[in-house]
């Protein structure tokens, strides 16, 4: 079906819900808040629990310098594992949301728009980038060039301290105003960053409201599709009395 849809429609024929958008929103709202340093203070009266958060902490600044200083040679997968088990998830739900819009254009779009459609949303990396899961989303978004690793701001960004919330979250705070990191101890035992849950939301909200507009597309599809049912079965139920009547 094709047709106007209103202003849903129009906002996914903005650029602003195309790939490039929310690619490009990634590594700003990233870089912002990766514009760290590996110096430390002084960490001379901290617990066991405290060093190994801060120790992973720092692995994980560095290993984003590394990439950020030789992108071509970046180990995506150590950034990744780096991140706590609920940023992941936020990637597997966009992924699983650019599949459901995918499904939706081809479902109810005509097929001279699929092409239109799927570049405005960004579903078409799902097949040009050959993207086939999660973590093929976040590599293809992933870009460390894109990192603002200003000295001042690297000096404001230094750590300062750490904050015990319990057994298993630490949150290690820096010289720069509200600037906290929060690291939790995963079931596999491991120290992890929660500090980029808010950066990735923010960056991959688009693709979250692209395919609200589309449901609600899909939605006006099917409303308008059960009203024009119901008037052919109104239609042919009228001309079968007329037969009726004249026989």
């Amino acid at each position: 079906m094709s047709g106007d849809i209103g202003v849903t429609r129009r906002d996914l024929a903005e650029e602003g819900w195309g790939k490039m958008y929310f690619v490009k929103r990634f590594a700003v709202s990233i870089g912002l808040l990766l514009a760290l340093s590996i110096s430390t203070g002084c960490s001379g009266k901290l617990s066991s629990d405290e060093r190994e958060a801060l120790h992973a902490y720092e692995n994980f600044v560095a290993t984003l310098h590394e990439c950020n200083e030789s992108p071509d040679t970046c180990d995506k997968g150590k950034v990744w594992d780096g991140l706590d088990v609920e940023t992941k998830q936020q990637f597997l739900y966009a992924y699983s949301s650019l599949v459901r819009i995918d499904r939706i254009i081809a479902m109810y779009f005509d097929p001279i728009e699929h092409k239109q459609m799927r570049e405005r949303t960004g579903t078409d990396i799902l097949q040009s980038q050959n993207i086939t899961d999660f973590k093929g989303l976040f590599n293809y978004m992933f870009h460390p060039e894109a990192f603002n690793f200003d000295a001042n701001v690297e000096s404001g960004l230094e750590f300062v301290s750490s904050r015990v919330e319990d057994a298993n979250h630490i949150t290690i705070e820096t010289h720069q105003k509200n600037q906290e990191f929060p690291m939790v101890r995963e079931d596999d035992g491991v120290w992890r960053t929660k500090g980029l849950q808010h950066a990735v939301d923010r960056a991959l909200d688009p693709i979250f409201k692209s395919e609200d507009a589309m449901k609600e597309y899909a939605q006006s599809y099917l409303v308008d599709e059960m009203a024009r049912r119901a008037r052919v079965r109104e239609h042919f139920k009228k001309q079968q009395a007329l037969m009726l009547q004249q026989h």
